[in-house]
């Protein structure tokens, strides 16, 4: 789980994290006024399969605290905080290219941006775009021609399986400081 990997040990100690850590909901709530959030580790996110409130997540609740057992066994707090099960609500994400209007419940001091990455089928030859506001768009990034060899398979977002194998694009959420902003 990178650098939040959880020996037996440390598994009855707190767990915070920063907002440079957590993707936020664009527009949901908890009941105590901080936005919902969730790990971008993907590790920790899978064991918590929740929104849960950043004031949680960021241990500035003043006594509802998490272990790292807790999340680990699902068991996030509840009461004057909220935890929505990913099975039972939606919440849209700060990213979401459905998210119009480009709403964020993010505390000010980072703002979150998609990057696109793109790998060449072909010659393996691997690229991606710059931290891009996908918020609204009706597509993410269109990678283009491989950079290596020309191939186009997929490079500008449609293609047939009669064609071949596309060029394969992923999209990631990074988080940057706002002191940084263009």
């Amino acid at each position: 789980m990178g650098d939040k990997e959880v020996k037996e040990t440390d598994k009855d100690r707190s767990i915070y994290l920063t907002d440079k850590e957590l993707l936020y909901a664009a527009t949901a709530r908890c009941r105590c006024g901080a936005g919902l959030a969730y790990p971008m580790d993907q590790e920790l996110s899978l064991h918590i399969r929740a929104w849960v409130c950043s004031a949680v997540l960021k241990g500035e609740t003043g006594g509802v605290r998490a272990t790292r057992k807790d999340w680990f066994v699902g068991n996030v707090p509840v009461g004057q905080h909220d935890a929505l099960d990913w099975a039972m609500w939606k919440v849209r994400e700060e990213t979401s290219i459905n998210n119009h209007g480009g709403h964020t419940t993010r505390p000010p001091g980072t703002y979150a941006r998609t990057v696109g990455n793109a790998k060449c089928p072909k010659c393996e030859h691997t690229w991606e775009s710059e931290p891009y506001i996908a918020c609204g768009l009706g597509h993410h990034w269109f990678c283009g021609p491989c950079p290596g060899c020309g191939y186009t398979i997929g490079a500008g977002g449609t293609y047939s399986t009669r064609q071949g194998t596309p060029i394969e694009t992923r999209y990631l959420d990074v988080i940057l400081d706002e002191e940084k902003r263009p």
